[in-house]
Order: C-alpha cells, then structure tokens, then sequence
C-alpha cells in the first residue's frame, strides 16, 4: 500500500497559492501531451467566486492531480460553454435551461505523470475526482452537473451517475481539444439521488456525505490506497 493520499476542497478565491499550484501542474500536464490550450486551463478563474477546487497531495505536500467545479452565472462562462458554442451554440441550452436553477461544470481534470502506471490514476480520476464532483455538486446545491470527458473517463464518470447527453453533437461527442480528439459531454441531473450511480461507488458518496472529514480505503488495478478526505468548505456564500 502507498503512503496516504490528501484530498481537500476549497473555494478558489479563499485560497489562491493553492490554485496556483493546482493550475501549474494542470498546465505541465497539457503541454506533456502537446496541449498547449484549453478553455480551462486559464488563470481567470481563480478570481471567479464561483469557482471551487479540490486537490490530491501526497506526504510531501505535492499536487498530483485534482478538478475544479465552476457554477454558472458568475464571473466567466463555464469552460465547456467557451468550449463548444463556437462550433455548437446549443450547448447554451444545457446551461440555461428553463426551470433548472444552479448549473456546475467538473473541468480541469489532471493526474501528475508521476503516478502514471502506478495504479494511482485510476482512482484520482474515478474514485476521487470525480466521485468528490457530486459530492461537493451537492452541498454547493446544482441542479445540474456537466462534464466535458476525455475518451478514458468516461466510463469513470457513468460509474458514479453521469450519463452521455447524447442530443448534441455526435451522439454526444466534439473534436476537441484537437482535431484527433474527441470529447463526450457528460451529465447528472439527480446530485441527490444519483440514481444511475453503480451500487458501491453510490454508498460511497452517501457515506462521504455524511463524513465529509474522513480516512477510507480506495482500491485501483494495483491495489488499495488509503485517502485521507477533507471535503468541507468553509466558505460557502450562496
């Protein structure tokens, strides 16, 4: 088993060292792949008061990975309406819907290479990242969470209640943030209930919910991991 790995949450204009770091790392991994921009990987978020955070460190205080929710309606557009409304202006329709009140989008999703083929990313993204979506997607109140997914996320995402929203684009999916690559856009309607969440992962965020502050054992292709979670925000502003 691995050293312990930290995952906290906060808003973004109450701690922004952190978001740099965060957005830093972010920013490597990108250029790693050849990615030299995308509409979330900016610096103009960490002044939004809309937009919260949540990190993954390790013993030695070290960013490995993390996310970001960004609400609708505050400082800038969501990242995935800047995204795709140059090529598919419906997207708008996904955020500003009639009758459905708090949007949230998980963006910015990145895991350090340092833990590439360790077993470690797999359960960032799954049963981290985006598991702690719904989670804070809740106590924030969204009605509504969006995600735009890489190919190997998306059966990460659909695990812990996210669907493909398959009436825009092609069955779901754009070219981007290349040409030779295609994003799927991703949706939960129920942050409650989460009802297409599979059984394990849905009783795991129940529990976290009820013990956001805790230790739990998470389990990857190589083997268990212990995470020490902090998913309260002290500064909640709603």
């Amino acid at each position: 088993m691995v050293n312990a790995l930290r995952v906290e949450a906060f808003r973004a204009i109450a701690n922004k060292d952190e978001c740099f770091k965060y957005a830093k790392g972010h920013e490597d991994v990108l250029a790693s792949y050849g990615i030299k921009k995308i509409t979330s990987s900016n610096y103009d978020w960490i002044d939004d008061e809309g937009v919260y955070v949540f990190t993954i460190k390790d013993k030695d205080d070290s960013v490995l990975g993390g996310a970001r929710i960004h609400i609708a309606g505050y400082l800038n557009p969501l990242p995935i309406q800047a995204a795709i409304e140059p090529i598919d202006p419906s997207i708008k329709n996904l955020i500003f819907e009639k009758g459905v009140n708090r949007v949230g989008e998980v963006c910015a999703l990145w895991n350090s290479k340092e833990v590439a083929g360790k077993g470690i990313s797999y359960v960032l993204v799954r049963s981290c990242i985006a598991k702690c979506g719904i989670i804070l997607a809740n106590q924030l109140r969204l009605d509504r969470l969006l995600a735009l997914c890489a190919p190997w996320t998306v059966k990460m995402f659909a695990g812990v209640g996210y669907k493909i929203y398959t009436d825009i684009g092609e069955e779901g999916t754009y070219p981007y943030p290349k040409p030779d690559l295609r994003a799927t856009v991703m949706i939960v309607n129920d942050t409650e209930s989460i009802h297409l969440a599979n059984e394990l992962d849905k009783q795991k965020i129940f529990d976290l919910r009820k013990n956001p502050i805790k230790d739990a054992l998470e389990t990857g292709p190589k083997g268990e991991f212990l995470m020490s979670y902090d998913l309260v925000i002290p500064t909640l502003d709603f």
